[in-house]
């Protein structure tokens, strides 16, 4: 989950300006059930499937403890209370942390581009650093976990442009172990395609819970297995395509962890979904011409929310939330505009699955931010570099050469 200097893109990018959404969950409410013997209903849950607790879960969807209303899908995990609320089939989780992809700038030719994973505390203190050179080249990131205990690593683009070139040329896809070590499961670089049939870059990459990995390009989707293993998923127009036809840009991917399903939003507004059983269909087409939404970055809330960090025709800049009735986007939280003075610029977000907290990526100067952001809060606090308020007026930054890219959220799990 990222962003990436789509270079094809990037011009149609306007000057934006960067609303919170009620993430209570009301426990109060209780059903009142006639227990009288008077008459006696059969109903048939062949098509629902079984909810003996009750809580709007089946076990068919996914509730791996119909005993209780305190475990499905949708609770959040609550810790020390030796359950798995929420059946991600870890028990008692806790926020540990962020991961951060901080990238040296690439100012001249000569210089040495190097790209760190970066482990950042909730002190907003620095755990670890881990170089993810040279076994994956350096070069722009995607980052998401394998079962919470390590990191994918998914670079590119095929694509280059002025300021944006790679050596390779092409992407990558490798898993970052707890030791450091990188192991490529996937390159690119040796495979040769035809005049016009190379992919329009690889820029997002996620775990699916079926073991494999989603990754996103401009023009299409591939499946990574563990053994190295590429296959094609579903193949689109982006820009030029077929009579001038844009169906979809993607630059980021993520999947449904309940679902498997695997969700795209276009950098010029539209949104697709893929499954197995369907493929893939394209609910809003992107507008490259006059888009109303531009989206670099997503993430789906365990509840089955769908997020995409973006910016409207408007002028603000924030997540917006996917709505599935009207097809449509809602502002989920929208940036204040003290974050965005002084040409901040937000980068990627991740989730906290337990807080439904933001952690949103950021760049100034060359200098890398991290804002933890709670939506019902309308003050955001800086959590890394811990040192440093970029909103105290008297702030100078530092001459850094640096860069944020990717972020994920840690988490730590009991044995």
């Amino acid at each position: 989950m990222r962003f990436v200097p789509f270079v094809l893109l990037a011009a149609c990018a306007g000057e934006h300006t960067f609303l919170p959404p009620d993430t209570s969950v009301d426990t109060e409410e209780t059903d009142v059930v006639d227990t009288s013997p008077q008459e006696t209903d059969t109903v048939d849950t062949s098509d629902t499937g079984t909810d003996a607790d009750g809580d709007g879960w089946t076990v068919e969807e996914g509730d791996c403890d119909d005993t209780t209303i305190w475990v499905n899908p949708a609770w959040p995990e609550r810790p020390n209370d030796q359950k798995d609320n929420d059946c991600d089939g870890l028990v008692d989780e806790q926020f540990a942390g962020i991961t951060l992809v901080d990238s040296k700038v690439l100012v001249n030719p000569s210089d040495e581009r190097r790209s760190d994973l970066v482990d950042v505390n909730l002190l907003g203190d620095v755990e670890r650093t881990v170089s993810v050179s040279p076994a994956m080249t350096p070069g722009v990131y995607s980052l998401d976990y394998v079962g919470g205990r390590s990191a994918i690593v998914q670079i590119g683009p095929r694509v280059s442009g002025e300021g944006w070139s790679f050596t390779d040329g092409a992407g990558k896809v490798g898993e970052i172990g707890a030791t450091g070590a990188a192991t490529v499961l996937w390159d690119d670089s040796a495979t040769e395609y035809a005049d016009g049939e190379a992919p329009l870059g690889y820029y997002g990459v996620a775990a699916h819970p079926d073991g494999w990995y989603a990754v996103s390009g401009g023009d299409r989707l591939w499946r990574v297995d563990p053994d190295g293993t590429m296959t094609v998923l579903a193949q689109w127009d982006c820009l030029e395509g077929t009579e001038g036809v844009t169906e979809i840009c993607p630059v980021d991917v993520a999947v449904d962890r309940f679902s498997g399903e695997v969700v795209l939003f276009g950098y010029f507004g539209g949104y697709a979904v893929w499954n197995e059983a369907t493929g893939l269909d394209i609910a809003v087409l992107d507008n490259p011409e006059t888009p109303a939404h531009q989206f670099w970055s997503t993430q789906i809330v365990d509840d089955g929310t769908r997020l995409a960090m973006g910016a409207d025709d408007a002028g603000g800049v924030g997540v917006y939330a996917w709505d599935e009735d009207t097809e449509t986007y809602a502002v989920h939280y929208a940036f204040p505009e003290a974050l965005l003075a002084d040409a901040f610029q937000p980068v990627d977000f991740a989730v906290d699955q337990i807080s439904r907290d933001f952690f949103v990526s950021a760049n100034r100067d060359w200098n890398p931010y991290v804002f933890r952001i709670s939506p019902d809060v309308p003050q955001s606090g800086v959590l890394y570099p811990a040192i440093f308020d970029p909103l105290d007026p008297d702030y100078v930054a530092p001459a850094f050469d640096h860069e944020a890219q990717s972020i994920l959220v840690r988490y730590s799990y009991a044995p």
